[in-house]
């Protein structure tokens, strides 16, 4: 499966102006189990990216190219959590979410 996601300041802030260009990840689901990821987000000088006042948004789809998403995580629906000064984004999809996956011959 794979995931793009954003993340965007605030309005108001003074980084209302920053957005991230979405990337593209790759994760393996196991059908049935929680899944569960962090990151830290650092800066050119490795210091984690202060992310108090921002959001996040991420599209999971089985192909980069599938135009419907299988699960769609943000800071609004709780299953992306952004860690303020410290710079973390975790994610996380639950066990029920994750049994609905329809796993075909490529896993």
């Amino acid at each position: 499966l794979a995931a793009s996601a954003g993340i965007v300041g605030a309005p108001g802030t003074d980084e209302s102006h920053m957005t991230t260009t979405p990337a593209t990840v790759n994760f393996s689901f196991h059908p049935g189990a929680t899944f569960t990821g962090s990151v830290t987000l650092n800066d050119e000088n490795g210091d984690p990216v202060d992310l108090t006042n921002y959001t996040a948004l991420m599209h999971i789809r089985r192909e980069p190219s599938d135009e419907a998403p299988l699960f769609v995580l943000s800071t609004t629906n709780t299953r992306i959590v952004l860690g303020g000064a410290l710079g973390t984004i975790s994610v996380e999809i639950s066990a029920d979410d994750t049994a609905e996956i329809d796993v075909d011959e490529d896993g």
